[in-house]
């Protein structure tokens, strides 16, 4: 594998910020659907019905797993520790945590790194995360894994969703992607807000098999879109894509100098084996692209 990464640079901290202001414009697959919450419940529960005062860290700061983990402060007495970049992200999330009514979400939050964090050795019974590591340049992978497996517990588990790339998306041409989209907008079988989510993603596992560096960013979609948009003859069509080019760009324009990270599920597994057992994974049924980013059960080795 190449080792010419593209570097996340420091001030794409900001860019979380950004992202927290229009979280409530990201819908399903960008947000764990009822369906990922569900078998994070389930392996949650799995693992944790016989711990007691079990110890969990979050990576990130997403308000569904924050309203799974809720449960637990008051079931098992759960220590929940928040690990996130951004204290504005973490902040802007709270009020997607349900119940938001209820009694405050006990957890501690730690604005900081997951790839070096100050917690000690063997500490943590649980570990979860939804699509984080993507989130981590390719070349720092194996530093990740090793810090989850230095503070896991002997038998711990790491349970977090995971995009990769597959065989089928080589099959699909980034124009023919975009036109089933604007098609479907035209037949009011998708919103606005659903395509553009749909159509990050789409374009995001298409463009990223070109890449050997084996990431993308919304810069790269952009570009994609602007060249294909001429070149439309059907006039509904081109005026579709014109709207849906304005409103992608509007919503996703702050992820602009952030780049993401995705390989094959084959090239995902061997990298994680030798710090994690791999011990399954269940896919959701509620959204198109369930097949790319199944809920992964790992165990510390």
């Amino acid at each position: 594998m190449k080792k010419n990464y593209i570097r996340q640079k420091p001030k794409n901290i900001k860019v979380w910020s950004k992202i927290a202001c229009g979280y409530s414009k990201l819908v399903v697959p960008n947000r764990p659907s009822d369906h990922d919450c569900a078998n994070y419940a389930h392996y949650i529960y799995k693992i944790l019905k016989d711990v007691n005062n079990p110890k969990i860290m979050l990576m990130g700061s997403t308000p569904e797993l924050r309203s799974i983990l809720y449960t637990y402060t008051f079931k098992k007495k759960a220590q929940i520790f928040t690990v996130d970049l951004s204290a504005d992200m973490h902040q802007a999330m709270r009020e997607f945590v349900v119940p938001a009514t209820k009694p405050e979400l006990k957890e501690e939050f730690f604005c900081g790194s997951w790839l070096k964090t100050n917690f000690p050795d063997n500490f943590f019974d649980l570990v979860v995360g939804d699509e984080v590591i993507c989130n981590v340049c390719a070349d720092q992978h194996q530093n990740l894994f090793a810090e989850i497996n230095r503070i896991l517990k002997n038998g711990g588990h790491w349970v977090t969703r995971h995009n990769f790339y597959l065989a089928e998306n080589v099959k699909q041409s980034p124009k023919s992607i975009i036109l089933n989209i604007v098609d479907n907008i035209n037949d009011g079988k998708y919103t606005f807000q659903y395509s553009i989510n749909i159509l990050y993603l789409l374009l995001f596992y298409r463009l990223v098999i070109d890449q050997a560096q084996h990431c993308v960013n919304v810069s790269d979609e952009i570009k994609v879109i602007k060249k294909i948009l001429p070149n439309i003859s059907n006039i509904k069509q081109r005026q579709t894509l014109k709207e849906l080019l304005r409103v992608f760009e509007k919503y996703f324009g702050s992820y602009k100098n952030y780049y993401w990270y995705v390989l094959s599920k084959q090239e995902s597994l061997k990298e994680l084996k030798d710090y994690f057992q791999f011990k399954g994974e269940l896919y959701a049924k509620d959204y198109l692209t369930v097949r790319h980013s199944p809920i992964w059960l790992l165990k510390k080795k």
